[in-house]
């Protein structure tokens, strides 16, 4: 792309902020399933379609799912949500261990969770 090219599509980019309506707290199937949580979903597939199916209704534009357990069982939704231009991030524990990073390591909100992109 040519200096002037890009001027031009920088030109096109929105003015400042994006405010978005978010649903915090999302629950992933594998979630559901360990906690014996009442569904009317038979499986992963249909939970996770329905949810986002909602959430895109709904005109939410973002979210966070949360399993307290693991991180990595957020992978699926997280794909489904993003496919469907979602925002989506994970919260959560990973093999019982808080996360942290060099930014929050040894404050309180390391020690209580943190955020984590998968």
């Amino acid at each position: 792309m040519s200096f002037p090219e890009a001027i031009e599509r920088g030109v096109e980019l929105p003015d400042g902020a994006r405010y978005l309506r978010c649903a915090l707290q999302v629950k992933p199937w594998a979630y559901i399933e360990r906690e014996r949580k009442a569904t009317s979903y038979d499986d992963e597939v249909a939970y996770h379609t329905a949810l986002i199916d909602a959430c895109v209704a709904s005109g939410i534009g973002a979210i966070a799912v949360t399993d307290h357990h693991a991180v990595l069982t957020s992978a699926p939704l997280l794909h489904l949500a993003r496919d469907h231009g979602l925002v989506a991030f994970s919260t959560g524990h990973a093999s019982g261990m808080p996360l942290s990073s060099p930014r929050t390591s040894g404050s309180r909100s390391s020690r209580q969770g943190g955020c984590r992109t998968v």
